[in-house]
């Protein structure tokens, strides 16, 4: 059985909305899952989108709209 270690560092814009994250799931495991399943690039992409999709932020509430992001994922 191969074990993926992995290391990462993300700024808060890097965050999903909570109410996108299934209540049962752990946040942190589940925004890893992603990022490593899908790449950080597909995941900022999927991240804008649903910023855009509410830009009022009344679906998701968050201060901004949007908010810089920046990450770094490490797997060995």
């Amino acid at each position: 059985m191969r074990q993926l270690l992995f290391n990462g560092s993300l700024t808060d814009g890097m965050m999903l909305p909570k109410g996108i994250v299934p209540s049962e799931i752990n946040y942190w495991g589940y925004l890893s899952f992603l990022i490593i399943q899908k790449g950080i690039d597909s995941y900022i992409e999927d991240l804008l989108h649903f910023e855009k999709a509410d830009p009022e932020c009344s679906t998701y509430p968050r201060l901004k709209k949007s908010d810089d992001k920046a990450g770094l994922v490490i797997s060995f």
